[in-house]
């Protein structure tokens, strides 16, 4: 069985992923079209960076470390800890752009 998904498929699941988390953390702080775009030009870069920087070394640990029976909840905690850090990172890119 061949599976169709190729780096370039993932990455542009990837960054619809965290252009939609951007325009939600966005939208729920109250801000307009013209500031939400103003937040993913400024703040999608930097973060799909971040994420291929934090998400690695994660991966390496959690499967090079942790128990088979504990990965799941060790994946999910680091999960909850990636959500955090994208919802302020969004926010304090978001105020950077009102800044402007």
């Amino acid at each position: 069985m061949t599976s169709n998904c190729s780096p370039g498929s993932e990455l542009d699941i990837l960054s619809t992923a965290v252009a939609v988390a951007v325009a939600v953390v966005s939208v729920v702080a109250g801000q307009g079209p013209t500031a939400i775009w103003s937040s993913l030009r400024g703040g999608l870069a930097k973060t799909l960076r971040f994420n291929w920087c934090f998400w690695p070394i994660i991966q390496f640990a959690v499967y090079g470390f942790v128990p088979v029976r504990h990965r799941l909840m060790a994946v999910m905690s680091f999960n909850f800890l990636w959500s955090i850090i994208l919802s302020r990172s969004v926010i304090v890119w978001s105020l950077e752009s009102l800044a402007y």
